[in-house]
């Protein structure tokens, strides 16, 4: 085993291209150096999961099956409360003292780093790879990276020469994926697919009323059943039928960006419609 290691944390809810691109991304860096994905169990500064851990921890299994050096490592769910990656950072110290570790994080999740738990003893128990992200600026990025302790390194293998407090800037290729849009591309077409067929509803009783009117059959009881099929349709837009090949044709159609495994994970276990 290594002595230094990369560890790459997240919500992976779900995890997608963009997160492989990344894990690829650090195997260019050094292929001997693992990386350990660290799932979030209850995110401190995001909003619940919609994924259970279990779930999406099957999912990271999935998309890499097939990588090689890479760890996955549940320990946040065996902690009750907020996940910090300070506590995790800590646990991982304990059990692997002479072991080095290089958290990385995104350019933009950099923005909230000075909001996280003990966010200024981070450079005691690690150094920081920064995946930078298009028009971002570095000045403002060391600035506060050396406010919080961490010193800026040209290359990435002067991480190996101290236990941690360093900070490398890792510009790579962009993948604009994000699992928030996955989420709510796929909740926005269920609605728009649901209010569709009360549309259709819709347009059926339309049809019905103006068939009874031409025979001089007017019911009453007739256009309040329609009137109530409308109402409990347009407040279950969200809750109509979950079966296999609604939520593939929903996937397929919006060409979401999660290897094939995922995306028959998610359309079997109907998550995030």
């Amino acid at each position: 085993m290594s002595d230094i290691e990369f560890i790459f944390g997240g919500s992976f809810d779900p995890i997608h291209f963009g997160h492989l691109h990344i894990i690829n991304s650090l195997q260019d860096l050094n292929l001997s150096w693992p990386v350990r994905i660290l799932p979030c169990s209850v995110p401190a500064l995001k909003k619940q999961t919609s994924a259970s851990f279990a779930q999406r921890v099957e999912m990271i299994q999935l998309a890499l099956k097939d990588y090689h050096n890479v760890i996955v490592d549940r320990r946040e769910s065996h902690r009750t409360g907020k996940s910090y990656s300070y506590d995790t950072l800590r646990e991982l110290a304990k059990e692997y003292p002479s072991r080095r570790f290089i958290l990385v994080i995104g350019s933009d999740n950099l923005e909230t780093i000075g909001q996280w738990y003990q966010a200024k003893q981070l450079a005691k128990c690690c150094h920081l790879v920064v995946v930078d992200r298009p028009d971002n600026s570095v000045e403002q990025q060391q600035a506060l990276l050396t406010d919080l302790g961490f010193r800026a390194v040209t290359s990435h293998l002067e991480l190996a020469e101290v236990p941690s407090g360093l900070f490398y800037h890792y510009k790579i290729i962009e993948r604009d994926t994000s699992s928030t849009a996955i989420r709510d591309s796929l909740r926005g077409s269920r609605i728009e697919s649901d209010a569709g067929n009360v549309g259709s509803k819709n347009e059926s009783c339309t049809q019905n009323g103006s068939r009874k009117q031409n025979s001089l059959t007017v019911s009453n009881a007739g256009s309040e059943s329609c009137t109530n099929d409308l109402a409990q349709q347009s407040q279950n837009i969200a809750l109509t039928s979950r079966d296999n090949k609604t939520a593939s044709q929903m996937i397929d159609a919006l060409n979401i960006e999660t290897p094939v495994a995922v995306k028959d994970y998610i359309i079997n276990h109907s998550i995030y419609t």
